[in-house]
């Protein structure tokens, strides 16, 4: 055999090497990614903020991350364990009691707490106040229909 078709086949040999490890490896992440699809329950929500910021969410394995059903919640309400970090609300005595965060709050800090959801009832019942709920509620519902236009396109949909 030549020293030229030598050398060719110790490139060759070690370029199929260098292959098959780059196999080994993309193997190997695809079973270190884990699926954080929500499948288990409905995906919440308490502004447009957070669900923007939950949408944006991308699952490792499938790309979109698909989500049961979209719901929204009121403030005293947790946000899924997954999604926590999305919430953009200010703290609340109830989500946090709720989370173990805190103790049962005093009846001091429920009457303050009741008052504050009076004050902020009035302004969501003044004219503004009810464009502003139904412009939030508008861009929930867009960013939910872009969500399932993406969903149905992943699944090879024509939505």
């Amino acid at each position: 055999m030549s020293v030229e078709k030598s050398m060719n086949l110790r490139l060759l040999k070690l370029k199929i090497s260098v292959l098959e490890r780059l196999q080994e490896l993309a193997s190997a992440q695809k079973i270190t990614k884990r699926c954080n699809c929500c499948f288990a329950g409905p995906t919440t929500y308490h502004t447009f903020a957070d669900l923007e910021s939950i949408l944006k969410i991308r699952c490792l394995v499938h790309g979109i991350r698909f989500h049961d059903c979209i719901v929204w919640v009121p403030l005293d309400v947790p946000l899924a364990l997954s999604d926590q970090h999305c919430c953009s609300c200010l703290s609340d005595i109830w989500r946090n009691y709720r989370l173990g965060k805190r103790e049962y709050p005093t009846a001091e800090e429920q009457d303050k707490y009741l008052e504050d959801w009076w004050k902020e009832l009035t302004v969501a019942l003044t004219p503004e106040g009810e464009r502003a709920v139904l412009h939030e509620i508008a861009g929930a519902d867009q960013l939910i229909k872009g969500y399932e236009k993406a969903r149905g396109e992943a699944h090879g949909h024509n939505v």
